[in-house]
């Protein structure tokens, strides 16, 4: 059995008028991203910050109630929806960059995204930069909580297994779309694709991961704590702070020029670890235990039809290679996810119990 996450060495206005984002050159005068009140997306949010000080950097924010957090970090939230394509589409079409860090698989908001830079190209400007955050469900596989050594194993810098990409699976008919988009060559697409992220987030709102948020809610309301099978099965892990810089290095290269290979050469695992689930979800379940919100400290079994496919990202493995990510010379620093177990688990303790909506899990 694998060791739990073993690690591969190596004054802010409220709305803005999007024609004040037009693009200069390639300076990155304006900043377009979407997500930027979620954990990884606000993360996303302050490394743009610091990256590009003196960017104009436009936020999409949802709830009203978030607008300030997201205006102190010097950006300029324009409140609206996923569903306010028009919106979306016309402060794309005015940005350099967009990040997208909102959601992987709303299709007709990212549809929006490209409209919006491709009218920019139309309009006789530069060709804008998309980086988008997708989740390692793309590449999980059909198991119920057990290893396979002789399963597949996936890499980035195997443009082949990029292109089996299909609208059939989790993430897929987003990422399928942006590819696609790509390869048309009206926006210079990166698509990052992270395995578990773990770690403390830096970003004004969310400041935890969604992974153990939704299995805090799941444990309280069942009193224990589960995995799938018997609990051999394998996935990737990455901490928050090594994602950004992983961003930070992809935002390099997508500025330093136009990019003169495919699409599907531009989509980068984000993994540096793996974790079996049985051990983790064992030492969740002791602090989970410590904090009264379980009875017992020792997790229990269920069977795939137990866990009702919401577990299937603990049933399943995900087994990926960032070849690609190392070779732009990412070097993950930050400790294992078992190392920062503890922190993790008393940061999204407090933000339960102060009784914000969980939402879906990226991965």
């Amino acid at each position: 059995m694998l060791a739990c996450c073993s690690r591969r060495k190596s004054s802010t206005s409220v709305q803005g008028d999007p024609k004040d984002a037009s693009n200069s050159g390639k300076d990155m005068s304006s900043i377009f991203i979407v997500g930027a009140t979620g954990y990884i997306g606000g993360s996303l949010l302050i490394q743009l910050r610091k990256s590009h000080p003196g960017a104009k950097i436009t936020a999409l924010v949802r709830s009203p109630a978030d607008l300030r957090a997201v205006g102190q970090t010097g950006a300029t939230p324009v409140q609206g929806t996923f569903s306010d394509h028009d919106k979306i589409a016309e402060y794309a079409s005015h940005a350099d960059m967009v990040v997208n860090a909102g959601s992987s698989d709303d299709k007709d908001m990212i549809l929006a995204v490209l409209r919006g830079l491709k009218e920019r190209k139309e309009a006789g400007k530069d060709v804008g930069i998309l980086i988008h955050v997708s989740g390692s469900m793309v590449f999980l596989d059909d198991a119920e909580g057990s290893f396979n050594p002789e399963g597949k194993v996936w890499n980035d810098s195997n443009e082949e297994h990029i292109r089996s990409i299909t609208e059939s699976v989790v993430h897929g008919p987003v990422d399928v779309a942006i590819l696609k988009a790509g390869e048309e060559g009206y926006v210079n697409t990166y698509i990052m694709c992270p395995a578990l992220v773990y770690g403390v987030g830096t970003g004004p709102v969310a400041k935890d991961t969604m992974f153990y948020r939704n299995l805090v809610k799941a444990s309280i309301q069942s009193r224990v704590v589960t995995y799938v099978g018997e609990g051999s099965n394998v996935n990737g892990s990455v901490h928050i702070n090594d994602f950004v810089s992983l961003f930070q290095l992809i935002s390099e290269l997508a500025l330093a020029g136009p990019p003169t290979n495919s699409a599907y050469a531009r989509y980068f695992f984000v993994t540096s670890g793996k974790f079996t689930a049985k051990p983790l979800v064992s030492q969740i379940a002791k602090l989970f235990h410590e904090r009264g919100f379980t009875d017992s400290p020792e997790p229990r079994s269920v069977t795939f039809e137990e866990a009702k496919g919401k577990n299937h990202m603990r049933a399943g493995n995900t087994r990926m290679q960032a070849d690609r990510s190392f070779a732009l010379g990412w070097k993950p620093a930050e400790p294992t996810c078992f190392d920062t177990l503890e922190a993790d688990i008393e940061s999204v303790s407090k933000t339960i119990l102060k009784g914000p909506p969980l939402l879906e899990c990226r991965l």
